[in-house]
């Protein structure tokens, strides 16, 4: 589970004000720690985080932007005490990421439907009628609307505690910090031809806590 920590400005790019967390639970999101010493190691991950960009209009969504990549991360185990019957180890660590932005636009959106604030629904209902004529090249005059975000890197801070069930088993509990900012092109053009372009930022950076 994670949650960003900036979700909403008065605007991140055109009407988008806000970021809207994703939530992924299901728990493929392996791991491999190597101990390279008693108390120092190696952790590498993979991780994956979306967000639905809000507009102020309306709430509705112009798309979803996800970041998908490793991450590696060098931890030490840290000497605690805590008394408790069943051995708790703790641990600490720092590392960077690397992560593949994409963004899935809302197709009625991108394809510039327009639509009478707030009642995007007409909007949607006029993609569908296009999608259901075959969906001739260039609706709208060739209009369309376009989010391109760029890869990016991150930095990573975490924080573990493991409790051993049994000599094989033990269970983990952890918190990462994460922090990331991905940086988007906006277009929009007509038939393929550019008419505008901004650049805008998206502050992804955020706290997951996790059980393992």
């Amino acid at each position: 589970y994670f949650t960003l920590l900036q979700e909403k400005k008065s605007a991140f790019l055109g009407t988008i004000h806000k970021l809207d967390a994703k939530q992924d639970l299901v728990p493929y999101k392996l791991f491999a720690d190597w101990m390279v010493t008693p108390r120092i190691g190696v952790e590498a991950t993979w991780d994956r985080m979306e967000a639905a960009t809000i507009t102020s209009i309306d709430g509705h969504s112009d798309g979803d932007l996800t970041l998908d990549g490793p991450i590696l991360t060098l931890f030490t185990k840290l000497p605690i005490e805590t008394g408790a019957q069943r051995p708790i180890e703790f641990s600490a660590g720092a590392g960077i990421a690397y992560f593949q932005a994409d963004f899935e636009a809302t197709p009625w959106w991108h394809h510039g439907f327009a639509y009478p604030r707030p009642h995007y629904q007409i909007a949607e209902a006029a993609y569908a009628d296009w999608v259901a004529a075959g969906s001739p090249p260039y609706p709208n005059n060739g209009y369309t609307r376009t989010i391109t975000p760029d890869d990016a890197f991150g930095i990573v801070l975490t924080g573990d505690c493991a409790v051993e069930i049994t000599p094989e088993w033990a269970l983990d509990l952890y918190l990462r910090y994460t922090y990331v900012e991905v940086d988007v092109t906006y277009t929009l053009a007509y038939y393929g031809d550019p008419d505008r372009i901004e650049h805008a930022t998206f502050p992804m950076s955020n706290v997951a806590g996790g059980i393992g």
